[in-house]
């Protein structure tokens, strides 16, 4: 979705206008557990971003190694993000970037729901199936 879209539609939702700048194309967004903090996969700038949820101030912007297609949240505020192009999903500390692992899943994965602390469901592009991945 294209980046002003998302700003349009969330300030709608919320009854704000924003108009700080942002990253142009953010293709997924996720909310943490707490509600506070929101959580962009920039396309664009090969990035994710976190926001303030009430001031809607961006917090932060961690630069990738490969561009986002997706991102969830597990229930340890760890990032999940799906690399297309590079067959991979990377799963990072929310509060700094730092990456916790880089998986090399195979066939385009576009989607990704962390099911707990060990285990994860991948959407294959490729294959039309959904992986499940168990990380230790």
């Amino acid at each position: 979705m294209n980046g002003l879209i998302t700003r349009t539609l969330f300030a709608a939702c919320f009854g704000l206008l924003v108009l700080a700048p942002v990253t142009t194309f953010s293709r997924d967004i996720a909310l943490n557990d707490a509600g506070n903090l929101l959580f962009t996969a920039n396309a664009d700038s090969q990035s994710i971003s976190s926001i303030n949820v009430t001031s809607l101030i961006k917090l932060g912007e961690f630069k990738l190694k490969y561009q986002p297609q997706s991102l969830a949240l597990d229930d340890q505020d760890r990032i999940w993000v799906t690399f297309r192009r590079d067959d991979a999903v990377g799963v990072f500390n929310s509060s700094n970037g730092a990456t916790i692992a880089l998986l090399d899943v195979g066939d385009e994965p576009f989607d990704v729901l962390p099911l707990s602390a060990t285990h994860v469901v991948v959407s294959l592009y490729q294959a039309k199936v959904h992986k499940r991945i168990v990380v230790c």
